[in-house]
């Protein structure tokens, strides 16, 4: 029977070309997680500002919450929508958690689901 691939004589200078290249993957990868977030900050920012505007408040007995805050960015070529969800459990550790969901407006398309502790943290 006959083989339909190419057998390969693995040698230490095939696997340092190919850690070489996997490296250089990575850093690539890094970098455009870089330049993602270097967007989303400042755009969680503004979200949060108007997220503070429109608030659910859900209070339970033992000082749990949940707080839901959605907001509508409208931009010149598309609009985002983003919910903060703030949650705090006294006997969680830590008590208080935040994730925020960001989705297109126009499409409904999911676009992230981040922690939002963060966040948070800043505008408190």
């Amino acid at each position: 029977m006959q083989n339909d691939y190419e057998e390969i004589e693995y040698t230490e200078d095939n696997l340092q070309h190919t850690d070489t290249q996997q490296e250089g993957e990575s850093v690539e990868k890094a970098r455009v997680l870089g330049l993602i977030f270097s967007f989303l900050i400042p755009l969680l920012g503004i979200l949060l500002f108007y997220l503070s505007r429109n608030k659910v408040i859900m209070n339970m007995p033992g000082g749990k919450f949940c707080n839901v805050m959605p907001s509508l960015i409208s931009g010149k070529n598309r609009a985002d929508l983003g919910v903060k969800v703030v949650t705090r459990y006294p006997e969680r550790e830590p008590a208080l958690d935040s994730k925020i969901l960001l989705l297109n407006a126009d499409s409904g398309e999911f676009l992230a689901l981040m922690d939002g502790n963060w966040i948070t943290a800043m505008r408190t």
